[in-house]
């Protein structure tokens, strides 16, 4: 979308037969590509509308207005939405702002430039023609016209075509047709030597995020697994509380529990910083070691169950007891 902008020049001899495409004109787009200009005439003949003017004025002496210095047109960006209803009302809040007389409008939906992609890059502007001289008085002069004035016009503009207002103060200038293409070219030369790198980037980019996200999914599961060996220690140290033969081993599953609980809150109270790898991989391993410690207390506990078993067999078979001695 095109930004807002309005300027003001003096308008060449043959402007007119330019702006109405009764020239040749040899930086249009090709025909294939031109979309419909359109074109408002209020008045056919611009010299005339200025020498009524001068034949109504009062004048006491001095040099006479020129033709060349009271005809002047804008050149207005737009949009593709843009019709020439829309420049008919911003020519006549020119008109009624600086007392000046809009003669005619042209619309141009010719011009841009095709694009390496096939894409056609428009640039869609119009013309607006105005005699600035009227009442008797040049009315495009400086000390008429202030920057407060060439400031308020540009907000005004933009207002009534719904459309971004350009910066205040900006030393920005709109540049002529040629201009404009080949600027316009040499910027999609640039994007297309800064595309690979971009490309590369983008792919780095997504082969990271996917490495993050399966490393993410491992702790969930490795969280969700450890909350399952939890609830079975739970089970487990309730059982051997029912067994009055277990005490002496009790103090040591509590000293266990109290480790299992402080590594499961540890793990499940980090903070992922899911853009550094080495913290999810270190997470990771926290929780593996967590379930191989879980899984060796296991252990230890039925051997320490079989070991004891073995003993009160041993006691209890005389044969055994004499083979002690």
């Amino acid at each position: 979308m095109a930004i807002s902008s309005i300027n003001f020049q003096k308008a060449k001899s043959h402007s007119k037969a330019h702006n109405f495409r009764e020239d040749y004109v040899s930086y249009l787009l090709e025909e294939k590509y031109q979309k419909q200009n359109e074109y408002c005439e209020f008045f056919p003949d611009r010299k005339k509308v200025f020498q009524s003017e001068l034949s109504k004025a009062k004048r006491k002496g001095g040099r006479i207005p020129k033709f060349e210095n009271s005809n002047w047109e804008a050149v207005v960006n737009l949009n593709e939405e843009h019709n020439i209803v829309n420049l008919r009302i911003v020519a006549h809040m020119l008109e009624h702002l600086l007392n000046i007389i809009c003669t005619d409008i042209a619309l141009h939906r010719d011009e841009g430039y095709v694009q390496k992609n096939g894409k056609v890059k428009y640039n869609y502007h119009a013309h607006l023609n105005f005699i600035t001289y009227k009442d008797g008085r040049q009315n495009w002069r400086k000390e008429h016209i202030k920057p407060k004035t060439l400031s308020k016009i540009q907000t005004m503009v933009a207002r009534y075509l719904h459309m971004e207002r350009g910066k205040i103060k900006s030393k920005a200038i709109r540049l002529e047709h040629k201009q404009y293409k080949y600027f316009a070219q040499k910027l999609e030369e640039q994007k297309a030597a800064l595309k690979p790198e971009n490309d590369n980037q983008e792919i780095l980019l997504k082969i990271k995020t996917r490495h993050l996200k399966e490393k993410e999914n491992e702790i969930l599961e490795l969280n969700k697994k450890l909350k399952e060996k939890e609830e079975e220690y739970q089970l487990l140290l309730k059982k051997l509380k029912e067994k009055e033969e277990q005490k002496t081993v009790l103090p040591q599953n509590q000293d266990e529990l109290i480790f299992l609980r402080k590594f499961y809150t540890k793990i499940t109270n980090t903070e992922l910083n899911l853009d550094l790898c080495s913290d999810v991989d270190y997470i990771a391993q926290m929780a593996i070691d967590g379930i191989i410690e879980l899984e060796r207390f296991k252990s230890t506990m039925r051997g320490d169950k079989e070991q004891e078993r073995s003993i009160n067999t041993t006691k209890n078979n005389p044969t055994m007891r004499e083979k002690l001695k």
